[in-house]
């Protein structure tokens, strides 16, 4: 990647995310799974207590939960707690600094994102903190007017504007005019 003067961007160390996962693991009682993508792991490489992705997606594990959520009804009374708001992911990414911070999606946030890609899929703007893309590039355009956007977006899904820096209570800074520098925020509309 280069930034505006075309010089490459230097692109951040590699973290070891297991230091956070076994902080999380110790300071945070709230959270009862860790979940670790690690493709093709060697011995060692997983932090102590996480369950590898493939053993969560493993089709007997599976259909030991369903069994079992037939005889309890655990999974039918948790749906009725949940909200589209409802926090159902964190996920830790390096973003431009390099060091892991969390990034809390709620099930809203999954959602839309995949309503996006089914709408397009191609060239297109995403953060891990919004569950991924929220605008695409439309299809042949001249590169010309590529380089000066980050693509389409989706209004009636996610509202993309430029804000001033988030308020200390978590919520969005304000909305600047077309042209100001700030920071990127996706917000659903769509209600789930």
């Amino acid at each position: 990647m280069l930034d505006k003067k075309r010089r490459p961007i230097p692109i951040p160390p590699v973290r070891d995310f297991r230091t956070v996962g076994k902080a999380v693991a110790q300071g945070c009682p709230s959270v009862k799974h860790l979940v670790q993508f690690t493709p093709d792991p060697s011995p060692g490489d997983f932090l102590e207590g996480a369950v590898a992705i493939t053993q969560m997606m493993d089709k007997k594990r599976l259909v030991g939960l369903k069994i079992k959520d037939l005889f309890f009804g655990r999974l039918k009374r948790s749906y009725q707690d949940l909200g589209p708001r409802t926090p159902c992911l964190i996920i830790y990414i390096t973003g431009t600094i390099g060091a892991p911070k969390p990034a809390v999606l709620c099930h809203e946030n999954i959602i839309v994102q995949n309503q996006i890609l089914a709408l397009r899929f191609g060239t297109g703007l995403g953060m891990t903190e919004n569950a991924g893309f929220g605008t695409f590039t439309p299809q042949g355009i001249p590169i010309e007017e590529m380089a000066g956007q980050v693509g389409q977006a989706f209004e009636d899904l996610a509202r993309v504007s430029i804000r001033k820096p988030m308020d200390r209570d978590g919520a969005a800074g304000d909305e600047l005019p077309d042209g100001e520098v700030g920071e990127i925020c996706c917000h659903p509309q769509k209600k789930i």
